[in-house]
């Protein structure tokens, strides 16, 4: 009895799971569209009641590349993944993550994220994250060596009148450099949004609108709408779709000298363009 009840304790520290997810991405700034796709799995382990640490690893095929000028390719790497979950306090936990990509083309990526989340309040959460990210590759199409950088910030504030309903808002930054050009291209975007969960919590479906703007002078008005089912308690799907309008700003004098003395917009050049992102992904969780 004491060797069974080992074991058994020991089956519910651990966790497991196995993914593949498939996402289709139109860039109009570039007239470039891709499906990327992959497999996924990851393994966790409970320290500790407050302290959980997991380790993941993802290939992608086909994912989109920028050269820092509005060039693009298609670029296939793998992620590996480990990363921490840890309740600090009752009410508050902290995540962190640190990815390292690498894949074709000399692609080398060194990427670390925090995530916050205070819970202390019935029926509101606050939550904090940012990360910072390197990557290195020889561009495809041109052969020149590329090194760019990118920094995130975002805070969220989450209403939850109740167990079913919940009402996030967020504000966030976005900022990327190149070495292919001497500037800094920034998003600030803001996001109000709602997400149900029904079906004794299996069925979660949510939707928001992100209005905001760039340093290139464009306007964005963007939406996104999300729907995840937990089939049982092993099996679960989600799909999303998004859609973010860009629209230059300028006067009319001004247009075809946008860049001069502006941050380069990596994702395009044209007076105004669209981009498109649908996914669907499953998860089994052993």
């Amino acid at each position: 009895m004491p060797l069974a009840g080992t074991l058994s304790l020991a089956a519910t520290e651990w966790d497991m799971s196995a993914g593949f997810g498939g996402t289709y991405v139109y860039s109009g700034g570039n007239n470039a569209e891709t499906t990327s796709w992959g497999p996924s799995a990851g393994v966790g382990y409970q320290l500790s009641e407050p302290l959980h640490i997991r380790g993941d690893i993802q290939h992608t095929q086909a994912r989109l590349l920028y050269d820092g000028l509005g060039g693009i390719a298609k670029q296939s790497m793998t992620g590996v993944a480990p990363g921490i979950s840890w309740d600090i306090l009752e009410d508050f936990n902290l995540d962190a993550e640190y990815v390292f990509r690498f894949g074709e083309n000399s692609y080398a990526e060194h990427e670390a994220a925090l995530a916050l989340v205070y819970s202390r309040f019935e029926y509101i959460r606050f939550g904090a994250d940012a990360s910072y990210s390197r990557r290195d590759y020889v561009f495809p199409v041109t052969g020149i060596a590329v090194a760019s950088s990118s920094r995130a910030f975002t805070l969220e504030v989450t209403p939850t009148p109740n167990s079913v309903i919940e009402l996030p808002l967020s504000a966030s930054v976005v900022t990327s450099e190149f070495s292919t050009n001497n500037s800094a291209y920034s998003v600030y975007t803001g996001s109000g949004g709602v997400t149900l969960a029904v079906a004794d919590r299996r069925l979660r479906i949510g939707a928001g609108f992100s209005p905001g703007f760039d340093s290139s002078n464009y306007t964005l008005l963007g939406g996104d709408f999300r729907i995840g089912y937990k089939i049982n308690q092993h099996l679960g799907v989600r799909a999303f779709a998004s859609y973010t309008s860009y629209s230059f700003t300028a006067s009319q004098s001004a247009k075809g000298k946008r860049q001069s003395g502006v941050a380069v917009n990596p994702l395009g050049n044209t007076d105004s363009f669209e981009i498109i992102v649908v996914g669907l992904s499953t998860t089994y969780n052993f």
